[in-house]
């Protein structure tokens, strides 16, 4: 399955399984709401039914005898009839009857509630207040006495497990008289209710299908989005893998894709200046190896053809070629085994003074034959902790190199000093020079100098390269730049020897 894909059907998953849950938490919060909703509009329906009946109950003497059934139901919500039986009912649920104060007794007084005569008539012609719930409410409201017994019953049903029950007390002068239960076994009530909630139901399910639609569409062009930089990185990946590293990916991302395409860019554009270095230092390799080989194969043709006589001056000039091929290869073989760590080193105390006084020595012994003025100022006594060989090998790199590119009648200047725990040693010649571009590329084994610099000087280029490698090795630092003079002022700084330094073997 391709990324796309993947993309795709995770981004929809997951909006889907987040739309399901908010619509199963949005009906269920629905459906709590509603039912303490109808919940409240219930209790606010038997406190207005508790009035009522209060209020009758005041009227007809303080005293349920007094009120017929017909005339309760009036007033908890049931239909205005004449009782077809006045006899007292009997069996479950009846009402009892309640006694009638005997002959004889005494009158109420003033302020006692003044009660309707034996068989009077309660009014029954008020109108019903508004207490339904809807048309057709199957709800059940019973209204009980103090003592439990069933005074009048609405549209009553046998109660079922887990209905919930309304109850309101009826108080008269802080005291309760009765209570009005209702329940109805349906879960919302009402046929409207029932209705109202199906249709909250059929709605919802309607959005949900309209944002399942809405997140595809979102998700298709979100995933196709999110993976435009990551085609793009696959598209530059192929152009490395081809060998295709000129072609620059062009993008206005500023996030972390956005920095793998500036590191692909940068890595393309490494990876193009390194095979262009690479093929003009073959180039350079090749040329310098063939130049003594064609000089050796060249007189070794000619004392074959008896051209030239076998002699000591032609053992020294094969010798000599001989020699050039050496130190070309010793030099390629010392940087491949520096690059890969192989190179060994055995540390121990150094005087550097000693080692700059004898090559500033030969390099006035080789400036007296070029007309080259040559300057020393060594300081005395400067210990340093490094392998003796290869601070030599360093030293006389950078001393040939000074000397193999300065112009007669030029001048060179070498000095070493000691600042706090650093040693420091420079060289610096006259014309020609070099640009600021070429000194920072100078120690790159791959870079070849202008041939301003070069026209005049023989080699591969590669002992500066080997002197970084050095230097390093021995912890310091190697800069080039322009010197005063005109040509190139090389620069390297070493650590102080310290006594606690231990002779030692390391790469």
């Amino acid at each position: 399955m391709k990324l796309s894909k993947k993309l795709f059907l995770s981004l929809l998953s997951l909006t889907s399984i987040v739309l399901l849950a908010t619509l199963l938490l949005a009906r269920w919060s629905f459906e709590q709401g509603f039912l303490k909703f109808l919940d409240a509009q219930e209790q606010e329906r038997l406190a207005r039914l508790a009035g009522n009946v209060t209020q009758q109950y005041a009227q007809a003497g303080e005293s349920w005898g007094n009120l017929a059934e017909t005339s309760l139901l009036q007033y908890i919500g049931g239909p205005s009839k004449q009782a077809e039986n006045s006899a007292p009912r009997s069996g479950p649920g009846a009402r009892s009857e309640r006694p009638r104060p005997p002959p004889g007794a005494r009158p109420p007084g003033p302020n006692s509630p003044r009660r309707p005569p034996p068989g009077a008539r309660i009014p029954t012609d008020r109108p019903p207040p508004e207490v339904m719930r809807g048309p057709g409410s199957p709800i059940s409201t019973v209204l009980v006495d103090q003592e439990g017994q069933t005074l009048a019953q609405l549209n009553y049903t046998q109660v079922e497990d887990g209905t919930h029950i309304h109850t309101h007390d009826i108080v008269y002068r802080g005291e309760v008289i009765g209570q009005l239960q209702s329940w109805n076994n349906s879960k919302f009530g009402s046929d409207i209710a029932e209705e109202f909630s199906q249709q909250q139901l059929v709605t919802g399910l309607i959005i949900g299908l309209f944002s399942l639609l809405f997140t595809v569409i979102l998700a298709l062009y979100w995933s196709k989005s999110l993976l435009k930089p990551i085609s793009k990185i696959v598209q530059g990946l192929n152009n490395l893998t081809s060998g295709i590293y000129g072609k620059q990916l062009s993008h206005s991302r500023k996030d972390e894709l956005g920095q793998v395409l500036n590191d692909l860019n940068k890595l393309a554009k490494v990876l193009e200046n390194t095979r262009a270095a690479k093929n003009r230092w073959f180039a350079d390799i090749s040329h310098e190896l063939r130049t003594p080989l064609t000089i050796i194969i060249g007189e070794l043709e000619a004392l074959k053809a008896g051209v030239r006589k076998l002699d000591p001056s032609q053992l020294v000039s094969l010798e000599d070629e001989a020699l050039v091929l050496k130190r070309l290869i010793d030099d390629l073989y010392q940087l491949s085994v520096s690059d890969i760590g192989a190179l060994r080193y055995q540390f121990e105390a150094l005087d550097i003074s000693s080692m700059c006084e004898k090559i500033a020595r030969q390099l006035e012994q080789s400036g007296a034959n070029k007309n080259i003025e040559v300057q020393a100022n060594i300081q005395h006594k400067i210990l340093i902790n490094g392998d003796k060989e290869r601070i030599n090998q360093l030293l006389t790199n950078l001393s040939s190199n000074s000397m193999s590119y300065t112009n007669p009648q030029g001048k060179i200047i070498c000095q070493l000093i000691q600042s706090d725990n650093t040693v420091i040693f420079t060289i610096e010649d006259s014309a020609p020079g070099a640009s600021d571009q070429e000194c920072r590329q100078l120690f790159d084994p791959l870079f070849r100098m202008d041939a301003a610099r070069t026209k005049n000087a023989s080699g591969a280029g590669l002992g500066l390269a080997i002197s970084q490698k050095i230097v390093e090795a021995h912890h310091g630092k190697i800069e080039a730049k322009s010197s005063v003079l005109g040509g190139i002022k090389v620069s390297i700084s070493l650590p102080i020897y310290h006594s606690q330094h231990t002779k030692h073997v390391g790469n």
